[in-house]
């Protein structure tokens, strides 16, 4: 094996839409935490926003799976 020899290692990737689903996750929690009423507002409407994403990522993700 010299210098250009390549790993095949295989390395976890996670889809947008879990990412997505994380930060759904991490924002929710904060908004449980907070006692400011508008900081919670806000936190959750990050949430929601980002639920939305996720969904539409899997909706994505599932119609590239069946090309």
């Amino acid at each position: 094996m010299g210098l250009t020899a390549k790993t095949s290692r295989a390395v976890p990737v996670n889809s947008l839409a879990k990412v997505y689903e994380a930060r759904v996750e991490d924002y929710t929690r904060a908004a449980e935490q907070t006692d400011d009423q508008v900081f919670r507002r806000m936190l959750l409407t990050l949430a929601l926003q980002f639920t939305v994403a996720a969904q539409e990522e899997g909706a994505k993700s599932k119609q590239a799976q069946t090309r």
